[in-house]
């Protein structure tokens, strides 16, 4: 069996972002992030908090 490749969490995020058609501004709103910091993960120059991160659990409280 092969493993298949992997997107980097940012691409991930934007591909679903872009999927769902929601704006950056969204997003970044429901994280409790700047637009800015949300756009450098996107673009990779960043890695997201544990907050933020696409396969993160919900928080228990």
């Amino acid at each position: 069996m092969t493993d298949l490749p992997t997107l980097p969490t940012g691409a991930l995020i934007l591909a679903a972002r872009q999927r769902d058609g929601r704006p950056q501004a969204a997003i970044a709103g429901l994280c409790g992030i700047s637009t800015d910091y949300l756009s450098q993960i996107e673009r990779g120059l960043k890695q997201p908090s544990g907050r933020c991160s696409p396969r993160s659990p919900p928080s228990s409280r």
